[in-house]
């Protein structure tokens, strides 16, 4: 099983990296979610992810049932309900259009954003700077397509 970084440094660039979330077994939210996605989708599972402020979650969304699973929680399963009180406990406020399906590249351009305080941080501008690069690719394409 894995979960979330809540002892060690939420701020290492390795609990956002998907070989080093499976290798250590800890991540941050949405590197958790992703491998989340991933696997289940590969047996079938109607998965997707969902951005929320401050937090991100898996949504299992088959015809008749939804659920939400916060991998970062130790897979921890909500409903609607909980959601909106948890983004509410957390300062957020609640929209029901916070708990919709996250685009791949949405998901994608958030996992980049992530990272790049990180590498600023460690002194690491280059790094930082290919990873805005990388954010304008995908927001390029995205209002192109």
């Amino acid at each position: 099983a894995c979960g979330g970084n809540k002892d060690g440094d939420c701020e290492e660039v390795e609990n956002s990296f998907l070989d080093r979330i499976i290798d250590r077994r800890t991540g941050i939210p949405i590197g958790l979610s992703v491998l989340y996605i991933l696997i289940g989708s590969r047996i079938g599972l109607p998965l997707h992810g969902v951005g929320t402020p401050g937090h991100f979650l898996v949504k299992y969304d088959a015809e008749n049932y939804k659920i939400f699973v916060d991998c970062f929680n130790n897979g921890t399963l909500l409903t609607d309900k909980d959601c909106a009180r948890f983004l509410i406990r957390s300062g957020h406020g609640f929209k029901a259009s916070y708990l919709h399906r996250s685009p791949v590249r949405s998901i994608l351009t958030r996992m980049l954003r992530n990272l790049i305080p990180l590498y600023e941080t460690k002194e690491q501008p280059a790094k930082a700077e290919k990873l805005k690069h990388f954010i304008k690719l995908l927001q390029h394409r995205t209002s192109h397509n």
